[in-house]
């Protein structure tokens, strides 16, 4: 799943905070990864942040909404 690594303010498109290491890959055990969770980086493309991510959080796709 990805995870938040740097702050990235409301706006940012989703291929830019994969592309400059805003977000980063990680494992979490099934029963701790929310549902909503985003697992393909390239699911984020045509999207654009709904809210300011902060640093250790989970990316779900109610985060981001269509550019």
């Amino acid at each position: 799943m990805l995870i938040v690594d740097r702050p990235i303010p409301a706006g940012t498109d989703g291929v830019s905070a994969v592309a400059y290491g805003l977000l980063r890959l990680d494992r979490m055990p099934r029963e701790f990864t929310p549902d909503d969770a985003v697992i393909d980086p390239a699911s984020l493309i045509g999207l654009i942040t709904a809210v300011a991510l902060t640093p250790g959080q989970v990316v779900t796709t109610e985060a981001f909404e269509p550019a």
